[in-house]
């Protein structure tokens, strides 16, 4: 087993007492030269690690705007039925439908089509919306808390 000395620097050593038994205690908080050097080479290969992953986060990041290549979903029911991980991928969606149920202060939006009903995301280019209006919706896919949902890009009342 190495000894105090081996790889750090005495900085101080106190003598505990306590009743009958005595012990001196080291303390040391600067490593010896080597050791320096060992610390030094983690922590690069620590912030090179973290750089890499902060960067691939940051491509990342930019990949959720871009436009995949696919086809456009059309129908609520195509949107609902993605799953999560198709659902990530922001498929373009297009979208013809009546707000069946819009409500500003709960962030609440949901249109129907033909196929099924879906939640459409707060956004600030929604204008407001009454139920019965039919409205086109153009965005991207999400995951949404419990099913995909929309998250419009652009939102145009046609009737």
């Amino acid at each position: 087993m190495p000894e105090f000395g081996d790889n750090y620097d005495l900085l101080a050593e106190k003598k505990v007492v306590n009743g009958d038994c005595s012990c001196n205690i080291k303390f040391s908080l600067l490593p010896t030269r080597p050791m320096r050097i060992i610390l030094r080479k983690q922590i690069w290969r620590r912030a090179r690690l973290l750089f890499a992953i902060g960067l691939g986060g940051f491509i990342g990041a930019f990949s959720l705007f871009a436009q995949p290549a696919g086809e456009v979903l059309r129908t609520a029911a195509a949107v609902r039925g993605l799953a999560v991980e198709e659902a990530l991928e922001a498929r373009p969606v297009h979208l013809r439908g009546t707000v069946t149920f819009f409500d500003e202060n709960l962030y609440s939006r949901f249109i129907q089509d033909d196929t099924a009903g879906i939640y459409i995301q707060a956004s600030t280019n929604t204008p407001p919306l009454t139920p019965g209006q039919v409205v086109e919706v153009d965005g991207a896919s999400s995951p949404g808390e419990f099913a995909p949902i929309v998250v419009p890009a652009k939102v145009r009342v046609v009737g």
